[in-house]
């Protein structure tokens, strides 16, 4: 017989509205839609990424947006938009660290069309916006 994972459902989903990642439990559309046929391993590996998906969906509710997620390589990376300023991706490490990535091509085009001293003061400032947000 096999063992059973219980959903992290809280009956708030968002995903049937059209978002990618459920503002109620923070799992991903897919991993809504396919819960009932996951093997239990992947169902316990889905419930060890919602704490850190949930702290960044926090931030991104702060800063007026909502939580999408993309893959860059083996890593799970929160995207977030912040007052129009580029893309800006964050994640949480396994200790709790808070790691922030420019994608490439965003700062590029970024770079090409401003000052780089103005960017990294916007860039600065935005962090500083954002350290009471995430308790840093």
């Amino acid at each position: 017989m096999s063992e059973s994972v219980d959903s992290p459902c809280v009956a708030h989903c968002s995903t049937a509205l059209g978002d990618n990642v459920c503002r109620g439990c923070f799992r991903t559309f897919m991993e809504v839609a396919q819960w009932s046929a996951l093997m239990p391993e992947d169902k316990r590996r889905i419930w060890g990424r919602l704490e850190p998906r949930r702290r960044l969906g926090d931030l991104a509710g702060r800063l007026g947006g909502t939580l999408d997620l993309v893959m860059l390589g083996d890593e799970e990376w929160a995207l977030i938009w912040y007052q129009g300023f580029t893309k800006l991706l964050f994640r949480f490490e396994a200790d709790g660290t808070l790691r922030l990535s420019f994608p490439e091509h965003a700062l590029a085009t970024s770079l090409g069309g401003e000052d780089g001293a103005r960017l990294l003061d916007q860039a600065k400032r935005w962090l500083a916006d954002c350290k009471p947000l995430i308790g840093a």
